[in-house]
């Protein structure tokens, strides 16, 4: 009796069967490997050496420590994604306000805007900051 061999190579996608030593299977589709390290984004193949995919594109790594902002590359050792840009770092404690970076060590995000810290306990009312030692926010207004 003989028995059909079996090719380690040979796998499915979708309906079509392809050769996994070339090519590799790519949101249902059969696609030549990119590079000595492939993998897949959308139905397209890249190689993770020089690339990444961000958003469903393949686009170039940037910096030492790349990471995707929607579909661009960004480095966050001098930047980040704030709103869908990116934008260079503020300060020591950056963080974002909206599509803005800013330093936290100073300041604070009132109602979308970036505004001075204001004494010791500061807080916001509405798009502005107060001191709730010596004030209150009423109905949207420092009192």
């Amino acid at each position: 009796m003989s028995y059909p061999s079996l090719d380690f190579t040979q796998r499915c996608c979708g309906s079509r069967s392809y050769d996994t030593t070339f090519n590799m299977c790519c949101g249902g589709n059969v696609v030549s490997k990119s590079g000595f390290h492939p993998t897949c984004c959308g139905s397209r193949s890249y190689d993770t050496t020089f690339n990444m995919c961000c958003g469903g594109n393949v686009v170039s790594k940037s910096g030492f420590h790349p990471t995707c902002c929607g579909s661009r590359s960004y480095d966050t050792t001098f930047n980040m994604c704030c709103g869908g840009n990116v934008v260079s770092k503020s300060g020591f404690h950056p963080t974002c306000c909206g599509s803005r970076s800013y330093d936290t060590t100073f300041n604070m995000c009132c109602g979308g805007n970036v505004v001075s810290k204001s004494g010791f306990h500061p807080t916001c009312c509405g798009s502005r900051s107060y001191d709730t030692t010596f004030n209150r926010c009423c109905n949207g207004r420092i009192c």
